[in-house]
């Protein structure tokens, strides 16, 4: 088997090297690869049944390792902190079944904008990027409005009727109100 890890690790080596070669080499190197794998493949022995080897258990990543890789892959190290404190929080599982592949998983959840400042990041009327910040001012605004809008509204019942000015008012701030549900991607 020892046979099959060196072929393995050539394989691995000269597909690394591959990139940095120029176009002569570069074939050279290319032929070495795929006879490489050719060994590979012939010097591997089909397991016999219950010979297989256990699987690798998973080994939990440490914050700095997490850190690193996300740093690789363009994720935030903020986003890393909350990824490996999510993690470590839940037992290292994901909707309810074990991580097997931590790095997989981070690139995953990358491609589907499930990082916090991913999903803070909506686009808003100037192109400009809504960061968690924006978003709690425009929260705190949102619930401004909403409370103006019902104290009006209780005056309204009281009297029997608006005046023109708080007619004007009650506009606007619904208007502002349908904003602040675009921006911060309320539904109704």
């Amino acid at each position: 088997m020892s046979a099959v890890k060196d072929a393995a690790a050539l394989t691995r080596l000269l597909e690394k090297m591959l990139p940095h070669c120029g176009p002569a080499e570069g074939k050279q190197m290319l032929r070495a690869v795929r006879l490489s794998q050719r060994i590979l493949k012939r010097l591997e022995v089909p397991e016999l049944p219950g010979m297989a080897e256990k699987p690798t258990q998973f080994e939990k990543p440490t914050l700095d390792q997490v850190q690193c890789f996300c740093a690789m892959v363009n994720v935030s190290r903020a986003d890393a902190e909350w990824f490996w404190h999510k993690c470590e929080g839940c037992g290292w599982k994901n909707s309810g079944k074990a991580i097997v592949d931590w790095k997989a998983t981070i690139r995953a959840w990358k491609l589907a904008c499930y990082f916090p400042n991913q999903r803070a990041a909506r686009v808003w009327g100037n192109g400009e990027a809504l960061t968690g910040a924006d978003k709690m001012i425009f929260q705190k605004e949102f619930e401004r409005v909403e409370a103006s809008i019902r104290t009006i509204k209780m005056g309204q019942e009281g009297l029997r009727g608006l005046s023109a000015a708080d007619c004007e008012q009650l506009k606007a701030m619904h208007a502002r109100r349908t904003e602040l549900r675009k921006l911060l991607g309320v539904t109704i």
